[in-house]
């Protein structure tokens, strides 16, 4: 997949974004995770030039973000769930119709 490199600034920046915004996190606060999980310092700024699409993090940059929005390196890059993801929820789709047959069978679902 061959994405513009400014394309691709403005979806990562816009999914760090998303993904720091909906787990209520502030700019300093991921700032302050990323720091302590890398042992080196990232500014509040990098943060705001990542989410405006300025700047692309390095990639140990990327993989401390993905640990601490608790996401995929790929759902983070290219805005995909990960295999993992994908194949729990059809393992998921699949225990649930299951078990729905198992209940009807035994008589403990409405009809």
């Amino acid at each position: 997949m061959n994405v513009p490199r400014e394309r691709l600034k403005k979806d990562i920046g816009t999914r760090i974004y998303a993904l720091r915004a909906g787990k209520q996190l502030t700019q300093a606060e991921l700032t302050d995770r990323i720091s302590t999980r890398m042992g080196e310092s990232v500014s509040e700024g990098q943060v705001g030039r990542w989410e405006k699409g300025e700047n692309l993090p390095a990639v140990d940059v990327l993989l401390a973000l993905a640990a601490e929005l608790e996401t995929s390196l790929e759902e983070l890059v290219m805005g995909q769930e990960s295999f993992a993801d994908r194949v729990e929820q059809l393992v998921m789709a699949r225990l649930d119709l299951r078990i729905k047959r198992i209940e009807k069978h035994v008589g403990l679902s409405s009809p």
